[in-house]
């Protein structure tokens, strides 16, 4: 009985055990990198659907068409003002009343303000010193405040119109 790699020729051996490897790798990344039980329950994220185990709700989403309409649906059957989707890992959360959105995007702004903090963004942006990617805090301030000040100011603005 031959096995799956001696049936195939010799690249694709070197190409099925690189594709196995990076899977794992990044498998084994994404579960250690994970946050652990007591800081995923301080997050106190709203209620929303159940979803499957590793898929989350992206399934159910899939088989809706059109796509926006699986979020009123299942915002439809629950009834909240605010409720999140996970999405293969990435948590969606979803406002659906203009009070709760008000709230969330004038009166608590400084606490939805904050960026994914990625390794990759920090590598590009030389560890967060552009305003770009920059976390939202007192760096994030000074840099909007040089910005607004002197780079878009009138008299820059009209120097470089008249050039």
């Amino acid at each position: 009985m031959m096995s799956l790699t001696t049936s195939l020729p010799y690249p694709f051996q070197i190409l099925l055990v690189f594709i196995l490897s990076m899977a794992s790798i990044t498998l084994l990344g994404r579960i250690l990198s994970r946050p652990t039980k007591t800081k995923d329950r301080s997050r106190q994220l709203p209620p929303g659907p159940p979803g499957w185990p590793i898929l989350g709700n992206l399934p159910e989403l899939m088989m809706t068409r059109p796509r926006h309409k699986y979020v009123d649906i299942a915002m439809k059957g629950q009834k909240p003002d605010i409720a999140c989707f996970n999405f293969a890992g990435t948590h969606a959360i979803i406002i659906n009343s203009d009070e709760t959105a008000r709230e969330a995007l004038k009166e608590r702004d400084a606490d939805f303000a904050d960026r994914p903090n990625l390794f990759n963004m920090r590598t590009i942006g030389g560890n967060h010193k552009s305003m770009g990617n920059s976390p939202y805090g007192e760096q994030f301030m000074k840099m909007k405040r040089v910005i607004t000040t002197e780079i878009m100011s009138v008299k820059t603005l009209n120097m470089l119109e008249a050039a």
